[in-house]
């Protein structure tokens, strides 16, 4: 950890001459942290809040593979069976598909692991200054709470990308917690057990949540109340805690449409309200990471990685379980009916999913949190609690925009669960859930039987709790704080 610390102190040196302007707060975020110059008022620590925002989008290094939370979904993603690369082409998600890039001296876990804790380092320096802080205490709130909320959330990914799910593994090893700011003499922290760091979480959230009632955002990147409900629901959905994923699922979501049906091939680059985003990052043409970026990867039609040989497929399990008036199918490449008319290079069970709208600028917004996944949420909780009724009429309201021809509406026991789980696995396709969800069901992998190829993907089928789920420890932290005894398998 004296790596993290040393790397974040060294950042927050700053010379921010006009930062402080509203232009400058509204369009121009930093990642740059001055404990002493911004954090003494709540306009400065927006400052510094911005720049933790921006990390959530921007290139963290050389590597192609690693700007901010997406790369991390992509990660997620492309470990399970749903979502494959058509070839090793310009695919540099290929070590996370054939599961090599977790290993401790790669870079997976180094991103990984010094991306969220650089950014809780910097989260840590604002909730420390807001107990003091001078200004309008409105504003204070805010910051703290979108703070507190941002810090909860990068320990929830943290502690299911480093340990097996919550139930059953509460005692077991799970990430350092650090909740004060860092100085020269910190000392290095063991791991901590998963349930202490779920504790962290909740209370995180709980707080974050609580002074994020009835503040308005400034943009679709800043967290507020519907995030911290949908943050709230996903832990409690990991820990089966039924009753509270349902309340705060549908909390999330209240005052939030369904995209429709008529618009889901609009590309997922443009977020808004309207379209079910609760939460994503903004992403103008001036803060561009080019092909260092979410949309290089996954969008198939534009002059980028994906489209150089790693185009992004849906598995043909997945593709064979919708019906042929679904609407997400339709953006599916018919390996019957593969086009040479296209500007682009057309695959089998190509998913164009996610296209941008404005391919020559690179402008396009990056989706986190939507209505539709707090719906599923909500169901699923519903069934576990043996709220069928309640729990179909929730899925048929999803599924009426996506197949008008299908009726769900009467399922129960496990049909009812088995329909809820196909849909988050088609809805949510991309986002960064799949491998997630694999240890939060101790289900284990299962590519077999479906269009992945088997030299490419290297693993094909595995126990429910197979070690090389985890991301090991990143080898230069491991050598670089004593008091980490355990390392992953």
């Amino acid at each position: 950890m004296r790596n993290i610390y040393k790397a974040v102190i060294l950042a927050t040196t700053l010379a921010l001459a006009t930062s402080c302007s509203d232009d400058y707060l509204d369009r121009q975020p930093s990642d740059s942290i001055s404990k002493t110059q911004l954090l003494s008022t709540p306009e400065g620590a927006e400052v510094a809040l911005n720049g933790v925002y921006r990390n959530m989008y921007k290139g963290q290094n050389d590597s192609h593979d690693s700007f901010g939370e997406t790369a991390v979904n992509i990660g997620n993603d492309i470990k399970g069976e749903d979502l494959y690369p058509a070839s090793r082409g310009h695919n540099y998600f290929i070590g996370d598909y054939n599961w090599q890039s977790r290993l401790a001296s790669y870079r997976r876990p180094y991103f990984v692991w010094y991306y969220y804790y650089g950014n809780i380092a910097n989260l840590n320096e604002v909730i420390n200054a807001t107990e003091n802080m001078n200004g309008d205490q409105d504003q204070i709130d805010n910051v703290r709470g979108q703070a507190l909320t941002l810090r909860g959330y990068f320990y929830f990914k943290l502690v299911q990308m480093y340990q097996f799910t919550y139930k059953g593994h509460e005692n077991a090893p799970g990430v350092p917690l650090y909740t004060e700011p860092s100085v020269a003499e910190t000392t290095p922290k063991d791991r901590a057990t998963v349930q202490e760091v779920y504790d962290q979480v909740l209370s995180d959230l709980a707080e974050g949540q609580k002074l994020l009632k009835g503040k308005t955002p400034k943009h679709i990147s800043n967290v507020d109340e519907h995030v911290a409900d949908g943050i709230l629901a996903r832990v409690y959905l990991v820990i089966n805690d039924w009753d509270n994923a349902a309340k705060y699922a549908s909390a999330a979501r209240s005052g939030f449409d369904l995209l429709p049906g008529s618009k889901y091939s609009y590309g997922f680059s443009k977020g808004s309200k309207s379209d079910g985003w609760i939460w994503g990052m903004e992403v103008n043409a001036e803060q561009k990471t080019t092909y260092n970026s979410f949309f290089s990867h996954m969008d198939n039609t534009a002059y980028n990685y994906a489209s150089l040989g790693a185009q992004k497929c849906m598995s043909k399990v997945l593709y064979d379980q919708l019906g042929d008036d679904d609407v997400r199918k339709a953006l599916v490449v018919d390996p019957n009916n593969i086009s040479d008319d296209k500007p682009y290079t057309e695959v089998p069970y190509m998913y164009n999913k996610f296209v941008m709208e404005e391919p020559s600028t690179w402008a396009a917004d990056y989706v986190l949190m939507r209505a539709e996944e707090m719906l599923l949420i909500e169901a699923e909780a519903k069934a576990e609690l043996g709220q069928d009724a309640a729990a179909a009429t929730l899925l048929q309201e999803l599924v009426a925009q996506r197949d008008a021809s299908k009726d769900v509406s009467s399922l129960t026991g496990d049909a009812l669960k088995q329909e809820i789980d196909l849909q988050r696995r088609v809805e949510l396709w991309g986002e960064g859930h799949r491998m997630l969800d694999i240890l939060r069901k101790k289900i284990g992998l299962d590519r077999t039987n479906s269009s992945h190829d088997e030299v490419l993907a290297a693993v094909m089928k595995t126990d429910p709790e197979d070690y090389r789920m985890l991301l090991q420890i990143p080898q230069e932290e491991f050598d670089a704080n004593p008091n980490i005894k355990i390392q992953n398998k």
